[in-house]
């Protein structure tokens, strides 16, 4: 027994020691700087491609986004337009308004959410359009290529400003169906655009 007191006194003072550098560290106040929502804008254009009716059509989008940026991502509503010609020459505009969630992983951003729009393609035979309105959904995903750090005068985090690029999926389903048949449309949009 003398000879395993000395032992059983070293493994005594070390836990104790162990436990109270523990309890120094938890008594720590926390004062690293939290996240804190900010309101975010954004606004991107790029080209467009749509297929209809076996046919396609190419144009221009543009597209405005306003909402917050929180800790995992950010809750938005966008509007979109798009101005293009058929492959036979037909001129065409689309229209979208669409609230999206969006998931941020660092530089990468995955958004989602359903759309509701308006649809409208010259005729060459009257001169009245064929028009429509639609619903449908929109998935897109986006690369930040150049960030700003954004830190609020508090110290507090934020999501940064940057240029982005990505690719934009629509998918569009027809409400009145003026021509008595079932029609979609879908396609990409590469865009290039500014978020604040």
């Amino acid at each position: 027994m003398k000879t395993r007191a000395p032992f059983l006194a070293v493994l005594a003072v070390a836990g104790f020691s162990r436990v109270a550098r523990a309890d120094d560290v938890s008594s720590v106040p926390d004062n690293s700087p939290r996240f804190r929502p900010r309101f975010t804008a954004s606004a991107d254009g790029g080209l467009a491609y749509r297929a209809l009716y076996g046919s396609h059509f190419w144009g221009g989008e543009i597209t405005a986004m306003a909402g917050v940026e929180l800790r995992p991502g950010a809750i938005e509503l966008t509007s979109d337009l798009l101005y293009g010609k058929t492959e036979y020459g037909l001129t065409t505009w689309n229209w979208h308004l669409t609230p999206m969630w969006e998931f941020r992983f660092n530089r990468l951003r995955l958004g989602l959410g359903p759309s509701f729009g308006y649809l409208q393609i010259a005729r060459v035979t009257t001169p009245h359009p064929f028009y429509d309105v639609i619903v449908g959904g929109v998935g897109q995903v986006t690369v930040d290529l150049v960030q700003y750090d954004a830190i609020r005068e508090d110290g507090r985090p934020t999501p940064p400003h940057a240029f982005y690029g990505g690719i934009r999926f629509n998918f569009d389903d027809y409400i009145l169906e003026q021509n008595d048949s079932h029609a979609t449309t879908y396609g990409p949009t590469f865009v290039l655009g500014y978020r604040y």
